[in-house]
Order: C-alpha cells, then structure tokens, then sequence
C-alpha cells in the first residue's frame, strides 16, 4: 500500500502539471483568438461535429503518445540493465489513462511488491538462485499483463478514431462550414476536461490507498525483537580448553589405575 501511495503522488503531480498546462492553454487561446463558445453551439449539429472532431484529435493524440511511451520500452528492453533495475513498463502503468483503469492500479501494486521482494532477496542471494528466479518469471508475466493492456487499450483508442471518422464521412457537408478555431478550441477544452477526470479519480485512489496503508493487521503483533549478539556463538573456546582439560585429567588418571591393576610384579 505505501508502494502504491509513492506512485499515485508522483501521478497527481504529473497530471496536475498537465491539467494546468491545457487550462494555460486554453485561456491562451481565448486571449490570442478572442473567441467565445456560442450558447447554442452544443445543440447545433455544427456543435455536434465540432465535438466529433476535437474528441478524434484527442484520440489519435493520446494513441500517438501511448506509442511512444511503448516504443521506449521496448528500447530499454533491448539494453543491459542491472539487476535491481525497475521494470521498464512502470512507465507504461504510469500513462493517466491506464493509470486510471482498475487493472493498472492493481498490476501496478503487484509489480511493486515483486519488485521489493527481489530487491530484498537479491541483498544475500545471487540471480541464479532459484528463488530469486521465481520471482523474475513473476515480473516477466506481469510485464507481459501490461503490455497487454497496452496493446488492448491502444486497439480501443484505434477503433474508436475509425468510428468517429465513419461518423464524420457522413458530416463533410457541415464540416466544411466550421471554422478551425472552433474545432481548436472543442480540442483544448476537451484535453482540460480529460485531465481533470483524471486527477479526480487518482485523488480518490490516493486517499484509498493511505486509509490501506494507515490500517495495521489486528491478528500480527511482536512477540520480541531479535537481539544481535558482539561476540561470536561459535566456537566457545574457554568452554572447549576447560574440558579439553578435565577429559586429560580424566584420560590419565584412567590410564595411571589400569597399569596399576595389570602390574603383577613385585616391587620392593
């Protein structure tokens, strides 16, 4: 839980970053082209294709984007890491609408906890051991998972660019009658209301996440903490000498009262 706590910190700030920079821009664009949303816009069929356009430039954006956080991967894949390097496809889980979705919170903990685990074992054990190649094929199938959701999501994102085209075939007529600042400004406000949705579902994940980490297991307690000990458990060595010692003693007072029983001399 705290794992999942760091990372859903660190993807508000990169979201708020964004949401900021589109909002910037989007008062930027209503300064520099003096333009105001008509009233009547979204109940036009104007308006109707002005949104079709803009939500198709948001797709094809966020597709292109994906690609490239994919195409990163993949580059540092093929390079030698160290062994306690992160997995690469963190930065996938970390694209905001992934991010968003419940399988990549839940891929997102589960590599967390894999990865600790190998960092802990790797800390007294070397990659070849068994364990610690246990948990690689664990990180190995939860990289092929993301990859997969990548892959799925990104087909999503294809499909619907296709129907909103389709949809736009059948509007050339009308939209070749708007003017491209208002598809500009459906785009940038669109982009403004994505990242917002956004930063609210992850403040809602982060908040769920702390109240995880602040709640402690009833049924564990400590029953004592370990004590380290300065001097070494073995070998005991007043322990062995003294008994060395008294086993001689004991050896010879033996061998003094056998010769004794066996001396059938006389002596004068």
């Amino acid at each position: 839980a705290q794992n999942a706590v760091h990372v859903l910190r660190g993807q508000l700030d990169t979201t708020a970053r964004h949401l900021r920079a589109a909002e910037a821009a989007l008062q930027s664009f209503r300064g520099r082209e003096q333009f105001y949303e008509p009233s009547t816009q979204g109940a036009s069929e104007a308006g109707y294709v002005v949104k079709l356009a803009a939500q198709r430039n948001t797709l094809d954006a966020e597709r292109s984007a994906l690609a490239k956080v994919m195409a990163g991967i993949h580059a540092e894949q093929a390079q030698p890491h160290p062994d306690s390097a992160s997995s690469p496809y963190r930065r996938l889980l970390g694209f905001p609408p992934i991010m968003a979705t419940p399988s990549g919170g839940q891929l997102l903990n589960a590599l967390a906890t894999v990865e600790n685990q190998r960092a802990a074992l790797l800390m007294r054990r070397r990659s070849a051991d068994p364990d610690v190649q246990t948990l690689d094929a664990r990180v190995h199938d939860l990289e092929r998972q993301i990859e997969n959701l990548g892959t799925t999501y990104a087909q999503s994102l294809e499909q619907q660019e296709q129907t909103i085209d389709s949809t736009l075939t059948s509007y050339t007529a009308v939209l070749a009658t708007i003017p491209a600042k208002e598809i500009a400004y459906a785009r940038l406000v669109r982009q403004a209301s994505v990242y917002d949705d956004i930063d609210t579902l992850l403040q809602t994940k982060l908040q769920e996440s702390e109240i995880a980490a602040s709640v402690t297991d009833g049924s564990a307690r400590v029953v004592d903490y370990a004590a380290f000990n300065d001097a070494p458990v073995s070998p005991n060595v007043p322990v062995i000498a003294a008994a060395t010692a008294i086993l001689g003693l004991i050896l010879a007072v033996i061998v003094v009262f056998v010769r004794e029983f066996f001396d059938r001399g006389v002596h004068t």
